[in-house]
């Protein structure tokens, strides 16, 4: 079992629409095998106060 290899933070506030668009854009670059190795950790409402 490999580790992982790329975490990527994403902040957000009120951005759902474009969560997917990102997701997606992600996605195709990088290999199946390679994108096991990434784990990507969404946070939801991000704002400063």
């Amino acid at each position: 079992m490999m580790n992982e290899l790329l975490s990527i933070a994403i902040p957000t506030h009120n951005r759902s629409k474009y969560l997917a668009a990102l997701l997606e854009s992600i996605n195709i670059q990088y290999t199946a095998e390679f994108c096991s190795l990434i784990h990507i950790y969404i946070f939801d409402h991000c704002c400063p106060k």
